[in-house]
């Protein structure tokens, strides 16, 4: 399955993004969608003094103001961007934990999980002392499959439910009186 993505412009820079809107304003917007707090949450946690009710028809009047609706829809966009882009920083890792050869990984390496430097001394004089270095990366086969659910590979598993099962080992049975079905009805 291939992805297809497309660069975007750069975001506004601050001084553009929530233009017109008051800094209590744009508070108000941030924690509607960044923090995902309900309207009314959000006017009070935007230092606004209304409560209860008239915070709650303050903060839908609010969310209804044209320069509230494109500083937050701006909002959304950037969170969207930053989700794919974490996605495919994701998708990245994953492969090169299959891709890497162990012998390519040292203690400085993302994909280096552990390592370990042994040193083993020789039997005499004469026999030079070794060193062993142990490396330990991610396990490909996890990355493998992780990486197969990324990207919707594995079909959901179908199972059905019958009665037939017990009917076999118990045999068939009559409904109890009244309970009979009408498979003409």
């Amino acid at each position: 399955m291939a992805r297809d993505y497309q660069l975007q412009p750069p975001p506004p820079s601050t001084e553009e993004r929530g233009r017109g809107l008051s800094p209590k304003q744009k508070r108000f917007v941030e924690l509607v969608v960044l923090e995902g707090m309900n309207g009314q949450e959000a006017y009070e946690n935007a230092g606004y003094r209304a409560r209860g009710n008239a915070a709650k028809t303050s903060a839908s009047r609010l969310l209804t103001d044209a320069n509230a609706k494109a500083y937050r829809a701006e909002l959304e966009e950037e969170r969207t961007r930053a989700s794919i882009l974490k996605s495919f920083e994701l998708d990245a890792y994953l492969s090169q934990i299959i891709t890497t050869p162990i012998g390519e990984i040292d203690e400085n390496s993302p994909l280096c999980v552990a390592y370990k430097i042994r040193r083993i001394e020789g039997k005499n004089d004469e026999e030079p002392s070794e060193e062993i270095i142990e490396v330990k990366k991610a396990d490909p086969l996890r990355a493998v499959d992780q990486l197969k659910k990324t990207f919707g590979d594995y079909a959901p598993e179908k199972v059905e439910h019958t009665h037939n099962g017990l009917e076999k080992l118990f045999g068939a049975r009559k409904p109890a009186p009244g309970l009979e079905h009408d498979s003409h009805g």
